[in-house]
């Protein structure tokens, strides 16, 4: 029969019983120094599984690969469409308009659900208008078919025109991104992660941070004004293991 050692200071009264191992090999049972209560394995709780705490983030500036790593739980994933460009003006003819911003999409997912890895696009800025022409619009930025935002429509040529903002799709929150300021010397449409450019009779600005839309050109009576060129978009993953 194997033998049973028991080391420290054992203190009280009761029984302690312990079975025949079901092996030859001796077993040591070593007391905590506090008092406490020595339990059997089988009535250890088991571990409690990965509850899914924030540990990183993976920013996209630019289309890539996202490659899921071991020991994810879930993800939160944030997609913003490019901004619009804004519409160049002609000179002592008309005003132009500001491109629109990039919309926006927010999904939280589940490891098994992104699989192994997603294709990843980031959607340029819109290409800046010339001298009475339509500013590009902003391209679409995505996660697979996992979630995806549209890019901000262009500024027009014609002030009086006001182009729409990009669109969330399949997120758990989707925001559109703010619609062109038309004719006006302030700043044109904004996404929820980025502002737009301003509108300008001298030099426009290009939409700042990610999606927002280009400035538009106003009439200044002698020369020609350029749009600005959309903001890039973006992409997030938040992981959590």
């Amino acid at each position: 029969m194997s033998k049973v050692t028991i080391a420290g200071d054992v203190n009280g009264t009761g029984v302690f019983t312990i079975a025949s191992p079901n092996s030859n090999t001796n077993r040591t049972i070593t007391l905590p120094d506090a008092d406490g209560t020595l339990a059997l394995l089988s009535q250890v709780p088991a571990a409690s599984p990965p509850n899914g705490e924030f540990r990183s983030i993976q920013v996209f500036t630019s289309s890539g690969t996202y490659t899921r790593p071991d020991g994810l739980v879930r993800a939160k994933i944030t997609v913003v469409g490019g901004g619009g460009g804004g519409g160049g003006n002609q000179s002592n003819v008309n005003n132009a308009s500001g491109g629109a911003g990039g919309g926006y999409a927010m999904r939280v997912v589940d490891a098994a659900t992104i699989t192994a890895s997603q294709s990843v696009t980031v959607g340029a800025g819109g290409a800046a208008g010339g001298p009475n022409a339509t500013g590009g619009a902003g391209g679409t930025s995505s996660v697979g078919a996992l979630v995806s935002a549209t890019g901000g429509g262009g500024g027009s040529n014609n002030g009086s025109v006001s182009s729409a903002g990009g669109s969330g799709s399949s997120g758990t929150l989707n925001v559109s991104g703010q619609r062109s300021n038309p004719n006006n010397n302030s700043p044109t449409g904004g996404s929820l992660l980025g502002f737009g450019g301003l509108n300008s009779a001298s030099t426009t600005t290009a939409g700042q941070l990610y999606g927002g839309g280009g400035g538009g050109g106003l009439n200044n009576g002698s020369t020609n004004v350029n749009g600005g060129a959309g903001g890039a978009g973006v992409v997030f993953v938040e992981e959590f293991f």
